[in-house]
């Protein structure tokens, strides 16, 4: 069973398809740093958020059928574009999806009892 995650007060764990394992706030600005560091599992995918030289990663995996995970992007594109007002500009390369947008703060956080970051 899955963990809640939060973004906004969005549960980041109710997009179809797509089940988020962490986010984060790392200071990597590299693609191919990330894909040599974090690697991918089949059907695993990292979303990054890059704002002032920040980069929030949500790391999570596809369920089910591989093939579904352009319906959990489109999910995952939607409820940034409410959260943010924002259209988020990404770039796909492989299992890599790159968001990148001007932003002034965010906030992650799980339930009490998990693991909270502010950015």
């Amino acid at each position: 069973m899955s963990r809640d995650i939060f973004f906004n007060g969005t549960n980041l764990n109710t997009i179809t398809n797509f089940e988020v394992t962490h986010i984060y706030a790392n200071v990597t600005p590299s693609i191919e740093l990330a894909k040599s560091r974090y690697g991918f599992a089949d059907g695993s995918a990292i979303q990054k958020h890059s704002y002032d030289n920040k980069i929030i990663t949500v790391k999570g995996r596809t369920i089910g059928d591989r093939n579904k995970f352009d319906v959990a992007r489109a999910e995952l594109e939607a409820l940034f574009y409410n959260q943010l007002g924002k259209k988020l500009q990404y770039e796909d390369n492989s299992e890599l999806v790159d968001y990148t947008a001007t932003l002034n703060s965010l906030n992650f956080a799980e339930p009490q009892g998990g693991h909270s970051e502010v950015v």
